[in-house]
């Protein structure tokens, strides 16, 4: 059978052909499938990637833990269109980290979706982290602003408010990106510095010096499509599982109480269109992800998210 570094799994034929415009958007070779038991997994050489529609993860409760039986070096990645995507402690379970939300979704954002899509395929087949710039048209300006103090956050706030010009969506896209990088710039200011036992070494909320070693640099850029933004912290005191835990357990209450454990993830993965964070364990974490221009201040259905470890 001929090689191809990708296989991609689908419930029926009908699940595969509803895909295929997505799938024409791969980078590289790609195996089909809709026969998911047997020897059926092992025929061909081993992927590099295995991409899991929403109806196929559904249809067979133990497809991702026999793939990593048969294909342990192999990347999962789920593929669900909007209202189709599993429980998150379903995800924490099977340990799948990478989840791509209505690549297929039309309008006009449709073909930067697909170039998105096909942007998270060549990272994971090349194990490379994303960046900020990777949301936003060539050509557009990122900035960046390294932290020396807690109280540059207000000011980094308003310099991200100045950079969105004015619209007739421009105060709740404002209000939106203000309420995110808050969360961001809190979590790597105070959330990430943890002594080794996991307590945390500042308390919220007040003023703190912060010394060159901590790396904390909050980075964003705006195209007409798109604003883009990330904090990284030089801790990397998170844990790829720890994030989807997170996750999942907020995503499973009904009121997040303001002391929840990983809060402050949970509402920004909330309301980002896709979520990524790389974590470089003792060095380094890189949370952010992008905002879609023209979208209300309001928590709409889950979205995607990349978590890798390097």
């Amino acid at each position: 059978m001929t090689s191809a570094p990708i296989l991609a799994l689908f419930r029926s034929g009908a699940d595969r052909d509803r895909w295929s415009p997505v799938l024409a958007a791969l980078p590289a070779p790609c195996r089909t499938m809709h026969r998911l038991t047997g020897d059926d997994l092992t025929a061909g050489d081993a992927p590099r990637l295995a991409i899991v529609s929403a109806a196929a993860y559904a249809a067979a409760p133990h497809l991702s833990a026999a793939l990593r039986s048969r294909h342990p070096a192999a990347e999962l990645l789920l593929l669900a269109a909007d209202g189709e995507q599993p429980p998150l402690h379903r995800l924490f379970d099977d340990r799948i980290r990478h989840l791509v939300i209505n690549p297929d979704g039309g309008g006009a954002a449709h073909a930067d979706e697909l170039r998105l899509f096909r942007l998270a395929v060549e990272k994971l087949l090349r194990g490379e982290s994303w960046q900020v710039g990777d949301y936003l048209q060539p050509g557009a300006a990122v900035f960046e602003f390294p932290l020396s103090c807690s109280c540059q956050k207000e000011e980094i706030i308003d310099r991200l408010e100045r950079l969105i010009p004015d619209s007739a969506d421009a105060g709740s896209l404002r209000q939106r990106a203000a309420l995110l990088a808050d969360e961001l710039l809190e979590n790597a200011m105070f959330g990430a510095p943890r002594d080794p036992n996991g307590t945390a070494l500042f308390r919220k909320g007040t003023d703190r010096p912060i010394g060159p070693e901590e790396a904390i640099r909050f980075r964003f850029g705006l195209d007409d499509r798109t604003l883009a933004m990330e904090v990284e912290d030089g801790w990397g005191s998170l844990a790829p599982e720890e994030v989807l835990a997170h996750l999942a357990k907020n995503e499973a209450r009904q009121l997040l109480e303001p002391t929840a454990g990983g809060r402050g993830l949970f509402i920004i993965w909330r309301f980002l269109d896709r979520l990524h964070v790389t974590i470089t364990p003792g060095r380094q974490t890189v949370i952010g992800g992008q905002i879609r221009l023209g979208e209300p201040l309001t928590e709409r259905p889950p979205r995607g998210f990349h978590i890798s470890a390097h």
